[in-house]
């Protein structure tokens, strides 16, 4: 097993850790639990830190084209309002479903798009 594809399966560890803490954290109700909260938020913030040195030690590696490109701004895209998303839901009162809805659909697409770069940069 290469250096490449342990990188990869340790992202992908991540996410799932984050989906399952996520998970975890809703099934608690409201109030949120503050120590699940925490460390749904640690995993996140590890897993968007490690998973960008990843792509840009890949992008030095193998390089870098514009579908590339276009996929990494749309998976960027995808986190932030990710992250908005959580924002509102760790109110007290959450603002509206709407946002509970785009929760849980955005890290589906932030790992479609994510495995696309991957894709296109690895292969």
């Amino acid at each position: 097993m290469n250096n490449l594809t342990l990188k990869i399966g340790f992202s992908i560890f991540l996410f799932l850790l984050i989906l399952a803490s996520g998970v975890w954290l809703a099934k608690t109700g409201r109030p949120l639990n503050s120590k699940i909260f925490a460390v749904h938020k640690i995993i996140s913030i590890l897993t968007i830190v490690l998973t960008a040195i990843f792509i840009t030690q890949m992008t030095k590696t193998f390089g870098i084209n514009q579908q590339s490109i276009t996929f990494i701004v749309l998976t960027l895209v995808f986190l932030i309002l990710e992250i908005i998303t959580g924002v509102f839901l760790s109110f007290e009162k959450p603002i509206n479903s709407i946002f509970l809805y785009l929760h849980k659909i955005f890290p589906f697409l932030i790992f479609i798009f994510l495995s696309l770069v991957v894709n296109l940069l690895a292969f």
